[in-house]
């Protein structure tokens, strides 16, 4: 707990652009840890893909602030465009250092036991795991697909009640980033403890599922000037 016994709920993020889930993300997290206060570590201007983002980050800032967050915190640009396991372990460095008691992230598989098995694995990365993931790299691979093989290949290591559940930490987009998140909090021996919040639509799905749209099909539809296309999926102040 902070010295000033407040609840502290963070979020890493990008906000590119704000839509109705990281609106559902914030308001369940909210349930969930009846928080004092609720923060978004946030990308500059540019998004992990080092791409620019849709608006500017003075902006995107106000809109977070204006649906739900009490304070926006910039994560600087060569953490934010960075892999997966920097952009990880730079924000919850960062967290750490706020005194925040949880974090709150989306994944499209909610699975407390067997992300721990997972992360405390690669965690400790055994010397077989290492020489595994050299061979696949080899062969000209990248790495998350060397390690999508690495842990098929030796997925009974693994309990058999979670092996689907493995395989699909490393190879869905939000679950590696759920999974290095956790992978952070272990190597820094963090008190914050984690909240998943299961996502209703995928990172890229070009589908709309219970009035949820991806960033991606909402940035795509920006791009064409199809405002009306996502009116429904963005709140008025985003849109």
């Amino acid at each position: 707990m902070n010295k000033h016994n407040k609840t502290i709920c963070a979020t890493i993020c990008e906000f590119n652009p704000m839509h109705t889930g990281h609106k559902y993300l914030i308001n369940e997290a909210k349930k969930i840890t009846n928080c004092n206060y609720f923060i978004g570590l946030m990308s500059g201007n540019f998004s992990q893909r080092s791409e620019p983002c849709v608006l500017d980050k003075y902006t995107r800032s106000e809109i977070a602030i204006l649906n739900g967050l009490d304070l926006v915190i910039n994560l600087p640009t060569a953490f934010c465009t960075n892999n997966a396991e920097v952009f990880a372990l730079s924000s919850i460095k960062i967290l750490n250092n706020l005194n925040v008691n949880y974090l709150a992230f989306g994944m499209e598989t909610v699975n407390y036991e067997a992300m721990n098995i997972l992360a405390d694995y690669l965690v400790k990365e055994p010397k077989s795991f290492k020489n595994e993931i050299k061979k696949q790299l080899k062969t000209g691979l990248s790495y998350n697909n060397s390690l999508i093989n690495t842990i098929k290949n030796n997925i009974n290591l693994f309990p058999k009640i979670h092996q689907e559940d493995i395989i699909n930490l490393v190879s869905l987009p939000n679950n590696v980033l759920g999974l290095e998140y956790l992978k952070a909090l272990k190597k820094t021996k963090s008190k914050i403890k984690p909240i998943i919040i299961k996502r209703v639509n995928n990172f890229n799905s070009n589908n709309v599922i219970n009035n949820f749209a991806s960033a991606s099909k909402i940035r795509a539809e920006i791009l064409n000037k199809n405002f009306e296309n996502v009116k429904e999926y963005l709140p008025e102040n985003s849109l």
